[in-house]
C-alpha cells in the first residue's frame, strides 16, 4: 500500500523537519509527533523523544506518543508499526489525515495478478528457472 497523493501533498504543506522518503524511517515516531505537535501544540514534548532506529527506542518513543493518538481515537498496531511494517505506518498516515483534515483521503487498493505484470516485464529481466529454484 502507498500514501495517495493527497496524504503526501498534505506532509509537504506540514512543512516537517524530518523528510519522509522512505516511509519506514516514521516508526521511530518522530514524524509523527511531529505533526501532532503542529495540530495539537504542546502535546508532546519533542525533547522527550530520541531519533534511533533499535527497537527499544521505538518502544519509548510510541508509549509517549500513544497517549495522545488514544485521546484522539485513533487506534493503530503498535507492534506493527515498530517492526517497520509499510502499511500499518500508511493506514497511521491515512488515520490522522483524515482526522486533521475531517476529509477522508482517496486510495484505491490495487490488486495484480503476477501472471498479467509478466507480460510488461521485459524477457531479459525475467526470472530465469535457476532463480526460481533458489
Amino acid at each position: 500500500m502507498e500514501l495517495p497523493r493527497e496524504v503526501i501533498k498534505w506532509l509537504h504543506h506540514l512543512n516537517i523537519s524530518y523528510s519522509l522518503r522512505n516511509i519506514k524511517s516514521a516508526s521511530n515516531g518522530i514524524i509523527i509527533a511531529e505533526i501532532l505537535n503542529i495540530y495539537i501544540p504542546q502535546s508532546i514534548h519533542m525533547n522527550s523523544l530520541e531519533n534511533g532506529f533499535s527497537k527499544e527506542i521505538k518502544r519509548k518513543n510510541w508509549i509517549i506518543i500513544k497517549k495522545v493518538l488514544t485521546h484522539l481515537n485513533i487506534h493503530y498496531d503498535e507492534t506493527a508499526i515498530i517492526n517497520s511494517e509499510k502499511n500499518e505506518i500508511v493506514k497511521l498516515f491515512i488515520q490522522l489525515y483524515e482526522y486533521f483534515n475531517e476529509d477522508k483521503a482517496k486510495y484505491e487498493c490495487i490488486q495484480t495478478n503476477e501472471e498479467e505484470n509478466k507480460k510488461y516485464i521485459p524477457s531479459f529481466a525475467r526470472s530465469t528457472i535457476t532463480q526460481k529454484i533458489r
